[in-house]
């Protein structure tokens, strides 16, 4: 390379090196400071450009300067003030926060319109003043010397409320306090007699009131006949039989618990002294019979449900000896084999003096049978069955006795046979006790269908056995009075499997629908009295609607005795009834005020005692009633 060349490139090594600005700043001093060590310059000239330089530098440098500055402060500037801004924002906007209240509409509510008052009472009260209980006070101090009410028995008579619920234990006074009750409602209130009702529940309590009422009435110059107190003391079910007997096909319905082929009963149907007696005559039992053939003959179901139930009663199941029933009788049977043979002849000829013995298809005995290694008899032998007969005693001859035993009844000394052939024999047993039903029982087993079978039966829990038609009655008027439906209840019941009582109430839940549709065609109609409560009670209100307000009046002032005794379906048809009265508006007018229905019950839940007839105990407190008002008597 060359030296120009050479001399190029450090040229440019030096551009590279110093700036080319830069390079002429340091050449043009070096040439001042040489000038001035020299004095070769104009002094003046040099002077103004320096100064002139000065500022322009000056100048331009404050400009570059400030820009710098500014463009710094505003960076610098933004950041300070914005933390001071966030600072005070945040104070302002808390304070602001503070003032600031969000409006909410509110939950909105559906537009129904106002409640509906379903109690049964309207709010009124009675204008007992204080002037009326002073005027019957000074009068019952007259009339009555010595019998004079006490306070809590005053709080009853002087109730101004228009449901009231006394309990009033034995010996609290409660006849005269109940007929001094009414007294102030007809004799001071004015409401007439015929609006004015008392219930109680026996002929003999109906009874005693009427001659009470009468009584006490009379001292205050009030005369009642016999014919007006029994208008205005009855029973539920005459009270009843009212609705039903005013519709014109059902004005000579009869009662089933009255029914009678002699037609024997008063004019009010309370021919006998309980109602709730379920004890069945011969009529009734007709009646229940030929419903039973009817619903045997046209219901497959029901027929096989029966056949189940004779197989579980007649054709006996094996029983351990650890059983309680076998322990408290096979420690006899050494004595129950020595009177066997005796036994077994007594029975048969029974059954011989009917005519229901030898029965077809059973080979008549007797045959010896070994139970435990001890001789016994079986009073015939059904090869289609398998099975020894052993016959037991009628119901109308269970008071006979073995004539060398006089102290062993028959019906008990065949029972402990059946136990011992129950844990010892080793083949099947049909045991048959009913003389006439003999024949259709076996038939029933054989699976020939010619009659409905009667046999008796016992419902687990119950005391003993009874006629199937008696069972059936029973558990159907049981449910009924606690206010079941006897269907419904039916389906809401569960057992084991195989339980022989779901074959019952299955069987049950079929014929009593069918039984009460059987009473209801005859001619005149019959019906239960369970049936006339539910037709007329919560469940049968489109029946109250039909009828007249005429049939509601003559009991719109009611008081109840002995109200524990009541069952659910008598307080349905109570609720029903005062319900109706509300909604129809029905009232008493006297001279001095307007009087809507009203109710007092008196009773003590301590003295009921038709439990099994649907009545429970706290009735009073919680019977769905919903009294206004409540009190406790106490003894006199």
């Amino acid at each position: 390379m060359g030296s120009a060349e050479h001399g190029r490139e450090e040229e440019r090594a030096g551009d590279i090196l110093l700036p080319k600005g830069i390079r002429a700043r340091i050449l043009s001093a070096l040439a001042s400071a040489v000038l001035r060590s020299q004095r070769a310059h104009d002094k003046d000239s040099w002077q103004h450009g320096s100064r002139r330089g000065y500022e322009d530098g000056w100048k331009k440098g404050k400009h570059s300067g400030y820009s710098l500055g500014l463009e710094k402060g505003l960076e610098q500037g933004q950041e300070a003030g914005a933390l001071v801004g966030h600072q005070l924002g945040l104070a302002e906007g808390i304070e602001a926060g503070r003032r600031i209240i969000e409006l909410r509409p509110g939950r909105a509510v559906q537009a129904l319109g106002p409640q509906v008052d379903h109690n049964l009472f309207a709010k009124w009260r009675f204008r007992i003043t204080s002037e009326v209980e002073q005027e019957v006070r000074d009068k019952v101090a007259e009339h009555l010397k010595g019998q004079e009410p006490t306070d809590d028995q005053w709080e009853m008579i002087f109730s101004k409320d228009p449901s009231t619920c006394i309990v009033a234990g034995a010996g609290s006074g409660k006849s005269t306090t109940m007929v001094l009750r009414l007294l102030v409602l007809h004799k001071y209130l004015g409401i007439p007699k015929e609006k004015i009702a008392v219930v109680t529940f026996t002929r003999e309590s109906r009874k005693d009131f009427r001659r009470k009422l009468a009584e006490v009435f009379a001292l205050w110059g009030v005369t009642l006949t016999e014919e007006v107190t029994g208008r205005i003391v009855r029973t539920f079910h005459s009270r009843i039989l009212d609705f039903i007997r005013w519709s014109q096909p059902h004005a000579k319905v009869k009662a089933f618990e009255f029914f009678s082929l002699n037609d024997a009963e008063d004019e009010e149907g309370e021919d006998v002294e309980n109602a709730l007696d379920i004890r069945l005559t011969n009529e009734q039992l007709d009646l229940m019979n030929a419903a039973y053939q009817h619903v045997y003959e046209t219901n497959e179901t029901f027929q096989g449900l029966i056949a189940e139930l004779v197989r579980s009663s007649a054709k006996l199941l094996p029983l351990s000896a650890n059983s309680t029933e076998a322990r408290r009788r096979i420690c006899r049977i050494v004595d129950c084999s020595k009177r066997d043979e005796e036994l077994t002849d007594a029975v048969e000829r029974l059954w011989r003096a009917e005519g229901a013995w030898p029965i077809e298809g059973i080979e008549a005995g007797p045959f010896s049978v070994t139970l435990k290694g001890l001789p016994f008899f079986a009073n015939g032998y059904c090869e289609e069955l398998k099975a020894y007969v052993i016959l037991g005693v009628g119901s109308n001859d269970r008071k006979l006795c073995l004539q060398s035993m006089p102290s062993m009844k028959l019906t008990g000394a065949t029972t402990m046979k059946k136990t011992l052939f129950q844990v010892y024999c080793d083949k099947g047993i049909l045991f048959l006790d009913n003389y006439a039903e003999g024949l259709a029982t076996l038939d029933v087993l054989r699976g020939y269908v010619r009659k409905s079978p009667k046999f008796e039966y016992e419902i687990e829990g119950e005391l003993g056995e009874a006629p199937v038609m008696v069972a059936f009655h029973s558990a159907a008027s049981f449910l009924e009075n606690l206010g079941l439906d006897v269907t419904e209840a039916v389906q809401n019941m569960s057992f084991a499997p195989n339980n022989k009582d779901a074959f019952f109430f299955h069987a049950l839940a079929i014929f009593w629908p069918a039984f009460n549709d059987y009473l209801a065609n005859q001619s005149p109609p019959i019906f239960t009295f369970n049936k006339m409560f539910e037709m007329f009670g919560e469940r049968g209100a489109a029946n109250l609607e039909q009828l007249p307000d005429d049939v509601f009046m003559p009991m719109l002032h009611l008081l109840v005795d002995e109200f524990q005794d009541c069952g659910a379906n008598t307080i349905s048809w109570l609720r029903a009834v005062f319900r109706e009265a509300r909604v129809r508006g029905l009232s008493v007018t006297t001279d001095s005020a307007v009087y809507p229905a009203s109710l007092m019950a008196v009773g003590d839940d301590w003295q009921s005692i038709y439990g099994w007839g649907g009545a429970r105990q706290n009735s009073l407190t919680n019977s769905s009633l919903t009294f206004h008002h409540q009190a406790r008597l106490t003894c006199s």
